[in-house]
């Protein structure tokens, strides 16, 4: 796939808004704005959120205007992401700032062209397909490994979806799921999302083996590529496995009144 360095940047935003996408279909939908489009699931808290994009045609500091507004009142979920390659930061993060708005995370977007990618080693034994009736253990697991609430109800929406583009993966220790990855394939993208190992089992290549198998479902399902948002503990595992960091994907929340 010949793309561009913001090409890739955008597929790599994507694979988390395709997943929000998944996941408010499922609750209360799609709302396009000029601007910004929202993704509305209120029983999640990391997916039920807004993305602002590059030059609004009313302005960034008019859109920010109307989304803190829009949040205030209810009418759109209090997340907000953007890409950082879109604007220039003191600019927007004044903007938001003076909004209401406060940093939450800042994640590395990372893209891997997966073409003539050759299959990977043999799946281990402790890898395996997560079974529905699992999701309230992964999603529990999963908040433990990155220490935050538990986000339960989105990952069951998305646990809920009918086809082969969405599946969790388990990695089992002691009878116990150990870590976990889930993939969300969209046409050609294969997103990669909510890597996780438990603190006591870690730096046994268990989030290696994971992504791998999960590149190599992604590639069965016709992928051209795969896209993640990484954190810093995470970045050294995708540099190794071929991921290049084409951006930043921050996410911020306006606080309450």
């Amino acid at each position: 796939m010949d793309t561009t360095r913001e090409e890739r940047a955008e597929l790599a935003i994507e694979s988390l808004t395709d997943s929000c996408r998944m996941i408010a279909e499922q609750s209360e939908g799609v709302r396009e704005y000029s601007g910004f489009t929202a993704w509305l699931a209120p029983e999640s808290f990391w997916y039920h959120r807004v993305r602002l994009f590059a030059h609004p045609p009313r302005g960034t500091e008019r859109t920010v205007s109307e989304i803190a507004d829009g949040i205030r009142s209810g009418e759109l979920p209090p997340l907000l992401c953007w890409l950082d390659l879109d604007f220039p930061g003191t600019e927007l993060t004044g903007l938001l700032g003076e909004a209401g708005f406060v940093p939450v995370t800042a994640q590395r977007a990372m893209y891997l062209s997966l073409q003539g990618r050759a299959a990977g080693k043999e799946t281990p034994g402790q890898l395996r397909r997560m079974e529905s009736s699992e999701i309230v253990e992964w999603a529990e697991t999963n908040a433990k490994a990155f220490a935050k609430p538990p986000d339960t109800g989105g990952l069951r929406l998305l646990a809920e979806r009918s086809g082969p583009e969405t599946e969790f993966l388990v990695w089992e220790e002691d009878g116990r799921i150990a870590g976990g990855t889930l993939l969300c394939c969209s046409g050609s993208n294969a997103g990669i999302h909510e890597v996780f190992t438990l603190p006591e089992y870690r730096g046994r290549g268990i989030a290696s083996a994971l992504v791998s198998r999960a590149l190599d479902d992604g590639n069965l399902q016709g992928c051209a590529c795969a896209t993640l948002q990484a954190s810093e503990m995470g970045f050294p595992v995708y540099q190794k496995l071929g991921f290049e960091q084409v951006g930043t994907v921050h996410t911020w929340i306006r606080r309450p009144e």
